[in-house]
């Protein structure tokens, strides 16, 4: 009885400190931004280096032969601090579409629709924002972007050989920085 009191008082304890203190940000908690530009060109699309998948391919199925990726849906936010330091919120927001292209036979569309996490043609992202303490003679700048996964399909049928390609998410990335 006493240890579920203890329990209890614990978990109440923790719940008062987020609810007193989860509302401010503390300065050490606020998003930090990097020196310099990132590794990373803006609106860069080029697709990366393809990676194949170790299998054995089987006949009359679809087999997911490897995949590649890139970046899509690209936005950017800029703040010049001029000459004083300031609060500043900035947002960015990337959108981009789930695709099926090529053979779309022997169901590949309800095989490939397992790796994407939404339908055809349906639009997918987010917004990301940054709030910090710009210090003065310093240009900010978030970019956002939706990394795109396409992979690559095969269907050996006999003597026909079908393929297709999907292009689903891979996550949504940004780069906070500063010069």
């Amino acid at each position: 009885m006493i240890l579920k009191k203890k329990k209890k008082f614990m978990i109440l304890s923790c719940m008062a400190i987020m609810l007193m203190f989860g509302a401010t940000m503390p300065v050490s908690a606020a998003d930090t931004p990097s020196n310099g530009y990132p590794s990373i060109s803006y609106g860069n699309t080029a697709w990366s280096n393809y990676y194949p998948n170790p299998i054995v391919i089987q006949n009359n199925q679809w087999n997911q032969m490897g995949y590649d990726l890139r970046y899509d849906g690209w936005d950017k936010d800029t703040f010049v601090a001029v000459n004083s330091t300031a609060s500043v919120s900035l947002t960015t927001t990337s959108t981009s579409q789930y695709t099926i292209s090529g053979s779309t036979e022997f169901g590949i569309k309800a095989i490939a629709k397992v790796t994407i996490n939404g339908e055809w043609g349906e639009s997918w992202g987010k917004s990301t924002t940054v709030t910090y303490n710009a210090q003065a003679g310093y240009t900010y700048e978030l970019w956002s972007a939706n990394q795109i996964k396409r992979i690559y399909w095969s269907y050996p049928n006999g003597s026909t050989y079908l393929s297709a390609k999907s292009e689903g998410s891979n996550g949504t990335y940004k780069w906070f920085f500063r010069y």
